[in-house]
């Protein structure tokens, strides 16, 4: 209650970290979802004050909150009512998306994920500008990415053909989970075949004894829809 009462007095750093600690704990109370509202109904009035980083921080553990604010319709792209802080989140990325590291593009796209929300537009500018920074991913990044535009089901091909050989220019810096969903979610875009699976095998079977369970059924549903036998 003390710090729901002082988050006017907080920078926009701070309203993000905030949102974030109360996202992270495991159990959610009450208490914890008044405090993501009350970050969210704050943030509303710091137009221009999120950078690309604590905004995606922000929007992505108020999306883990389910907290989209009042409903609005101010977006000409959509016809169903969204929340305002999906609004407010959307207007303030699309004004400095050409600051957007691919670390943050993902993070945009995965919030907008979690709140149920698709925008095209938003989509494309996010995929656009993550194509322009593809230099500078990390193989984190590169794995992030592609399994999110797997479970999006975003088969735009000038993209994903540049994020696909991010993949093979890092396979040597994947861990063994890491290259199990890579080859997971390059077998839900369609992107693998027998041929270019070795390139990650290679790197993997070294490795294949620290994979879990649940990353061994990844594994295997990869091959078996590369068509390798």
């Amino acid at each position: 209650n003390a710090l729901g009462t002082r988050l006017e007095e907080c920078s926009a750093r701070t309203l993000a970290y905030t949102a974030d600690a109360a996202a992270r704990l495991q159990a959610p109370t009450p208490e914890l979802l008044v405090l993501s509202e009350r970050v969210a109904e704050v943030a509303l009035r710091r137009h221009n004050a999120f950078n690309p980083r604590n905004l995606t921080l922000m929007a992505l553990a108020l999306a883990t909150r389910r907290v989209q604010g009042p409903l609005t319709t101010d977006i000409e792209d959509h016809s169903d009512e969204i929340g305002a802080v999906v609004h407010f989140v959307r207007g303030e990325a699309m004004r400095q998306m050409q600051d957007f590291n691919a670390s943050c593009c993902i993070g945009l796209l995965e919030a907008f994920r979690r709140w149920g929300v698709l925008d095209r537009e938003l989509t494309d500018m996010a995929l656009e500008r993550a194509w322009v920074v593809s230099d500078e991913m990390t193989s984190r990044d590169v794995v992030e990415l592609l399994d999110l535009m797997s479970k999006l089901g975003l088969g735009r091909r000038r993209p994903l053909k540049r994020f696909y050989q991010q993949a093979v220019r890092h396979v040597h810096q994947f861990s063994a989970k890491q290259l199990a969903s890579l080859l997971h979610s390059l077998a839900k875009l369609r992107l693998l075949s027998p041929d270019n699976s070795e390139i990650f095998l290679k790197s993997l079977v070294p490795k294949l004894g620290s994979l879990s369970d649940a990353d061994v059924a990844h594994l295997l549903f990869a091959l078996a829809m590369s068509g390798m036998e």
